[in-house]
């Protein structure tokens, strides 16, 4: 009865250290999850700075578009007034 003590016993040393192996095992893994996220996220928060800085500056850009265009226009449209003025041509 002895021997089946002990043999019972070993299993269970065995199957505990088992246990801990594969808890030491799991942690490890964790942690390396939780670094590699923590990655993830730093690079992602470093993006969403550049796509604000981006947008604002593409806005900005834009902007400047649209005046310049706005200017043209008006540029434009005083064109045939402006030429008339040039030739001499005066409305009756």
């Amino acid at each position: 009865m002895a021997m089946v003590a002990r043999q019972r016993h070993n299993r269970l040393e065995e199957a505990m250290t088992n246990l801990m192996q594969s808890q030491a095992a799991l942690v490890a893994q964790q942690t390396g999850f939780l670094s590699q996220q923590a990655a993830f996220l730093s690079q992602q928060a470093a993006f969403s700075k550049q796509m604000a800085e981006l947008e604002a500056r593409t806005a900005e850009r834009f902007d400047e578009i649209r005046t310049i265009l706005i200017r043209h226009e008006h540029m434009l449209q005083a064109l045939p007034d402006a030429i008339r003025d040039k030739i001499g041509f005066r409305r009756p």
